[in-house]
Protein backbone atom coordinates (compact mmCIF):
# COMPACT_ATOMS: atom_id res chain seq x y z
CA UNK A 1 0.00 0.00 0.00
CA UNK A 2 1.16 3.50 -0.74
CA UNK A 3 3.42 2.43 -3.61
CA UNK A 4 2.75 3.26 -7.23
CA UNK A 5 2.28 0.32 -9.57
CA UNK A 6 1.46 -0.26 -13.23
CA UNK A 7 -1.32 -2.36 -14.77
CA UNK A 8 -1.89 -3.27 -18.41
CA UNK A 9 -5.38 -2.91 -19.81
CA UNK A 10 -7.53 -5.84 -18.68
CA UNK A 11 -5.19 -6.81 -15.84
CA UNK A 12 -6.04 -7.10 -12.13
CA UNK A 13 -3.97 -6.24 -9.06
CA UNK A 14 -4.51 -7.88 -5.66
CA UNK A 15 -3.54 -5.57 -2.79
CA UNK A 16 -3.43 -5.38 0.99
CA UNK A 17 -3.17 -9.13 1.61
CA UNK A 18 -6.12 -9.84 -0.68
CA UNK A 19 -8.56 -7.33 0.82
CA UNK A 20 -8.54 -5.24 -2.36
CA UNK A 21 -8.66 -6.22 -6.02
CA UNK A 22 -8.45 -3.62 -8.75
CA UNK A 23 -9.30 -4.35 -12.39
CA UNK A 24 -8.21 -1.99 -15.18
CA UNK A 25 -11.38 -2.59 -17.19
CA UNK A 26 -11.29 -0.18 -20.14
CA UNK A 27 -10.40 3.16 -21.71
CA UNK A 28 -13.75 4.01 -23.36
CA UNK A 29 -12.66 7.52 -24.33
CA UNK A 30 -9.21 8.81 -25.21
CA UNK A 31 -9.15 12.32 -26.64
CA UNK A 32 -5.62 13.16 -25.46
CA UNK A 33 -3.62 15.23 -27.90
CA UNK A 34 -1.48 12.94 -30.09
CA UNK A 35 2.26 13.46 -29.67
CA UNK A 36 2.67 14.32 -33.37
CA UNK A 37 -0.06 17.02 -33.35
CA UNK A 38 -0.23 20.56 -31.95
CA UNK A 39 -3.50 20.86 -30.02
CA UNK A 40 -5.34 23.76 -28.41
CA UNK A 41 -6.54 21.47 -25.60
CA UNK A 42 -4.61 18.58 -24.05
CA UNK A 43 -7.69 16.33 -24.11
CA UNK A 44 -8.67 13.64 -21.63
CA UNK A 45 -8.71 9.88 -21.28
CA UNK A 46 -11.25 8.05 -19.14
CA UNK A 47 -9.96 4.97 -17.32
CA UNK A 48 -12.61 2.55 -16.05
CA UNK A 49 -11.74 0.51 -12.96
CA UNK A 50 -13.56 -2.09 -10.91
CA UNK A 51 -12.56 -2.19 -7.27
CA UNK A 52 -13.53 -4.90 -4.81
CA UNK A 53 -12.92 -4.23 -1.11
CA UNK A 54 -13.78 -7.03 1.31
CA UNK A 55 -16.21 -8.51 -1.23
CA UNK A 56 -17.99 -5.25 -2.11
CA UNK A 57 -17.52 -4.30 -5.77
CA UNK A 58 -17.75 -0.80 -7.25
CA UNK A 59 -16.95 0.76 -10.63
CA UNK A 60 -15.13 4.07 -11.06
CA UNK A 61 -13.95 6.49 -13.74
CA UNK A 62 -10.56 8.13 -13.40
CA UNK A 63 -9.40 10.89 -15.76
CA UNK A 64 -6.01 11.87 -17.16
CA UNK A 65 -6.91 15.56 -17.37
CA UNK A 66 -6.57 17.41 -14.03
CA UNK A 67 -9.83 19.28 -14.73
CA UNK A 68 -11.66 16.02 -13.96
CA UNK A 69 -11.47 13.55 -11.04
CA UNK A 70 -8.27 11.49 -11.12
CA UNK A 71 -8.92 9.71 -7.83
CA UNK A 72 -11.69 8.06 -5.87
CA UNK A 73 -12.25 7.01 -2.26
CA UNK A 74 -13.91 3.61 -1.90
CA UNK A 75 -14.10 1.21 1.02
CA UNK A 76 -11.47 3.15 2.97
CA UNK A 77 -8.95 3.18 0.10
CA UNK A 78 -8.00 6.06 -2.18
CA UNK A 79 -7.20 5.06 -5.75
CA UNK A 80 -5.37 7.72 -7.75
CA UNK A 81 -4.48 7.74 -11.44
CA UNK A 82 -0.88 8.93 -11.79
CA UNK A 83 -0.37 8.44 -15.52
CA UNK A 84 -1.62 6.65 -18.61
CA UNK A 85 0.59 5.36 -21.42
CA UNK A 86 1.13 5.33 -24.30
CA UNK A 87 0.60 9.00 -25.17
CA UNK A 88 -2.44 10.00 -27.22
CA UNK A 89 -2.29 8.80 -30.81
CA UNK A 90 -4.00 9.32 -34.14
CA UNK A 91 -4.30 5.50 -34.31
CA UNK A 92 -6.58 3.44 -32.09
CA UNK A 93 -4.83 1.95 -29.05
CA UNK A 94 -5.87 -1.58 -28.08
CA UNK A 95 -6.79 -2.09 -24.42
CA UNK A 96 -3.89 -4.50 -23.68
CA UNK A 97 -1.44 -1.85 -24.98
CA UNK A 98 -2.49 0.72 -22.37
CA UNK A 99 -0.52 1.01 -19.13
CA UNK A 100 -2.01 2.79 -16.14
CA UNK A 101 0.12 3.92 -13.22
CA UNK A 102 -1.90 3.96 -9.98
CA UNK A 103 -1.36 4.79 -6.33
CA UNK A 104 -3.57 3.08 -3.73
CA UNK A 105 -3.49 4.29 -0.13
CA UNK A 106 -5.52 3.51 2.97
CA UNK A 107 -7.57 6.47 4.21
Amino acid sequence: MGTEFTLAGGDTAVLDAGRVTLLFRDVPEDSRCPAEVNCVWEGDATVLTEVTVDGTQSAHELHSNPQYPADVLTGGYRIALRSLAPPGSTSEIALPDYRVNLLVTRE
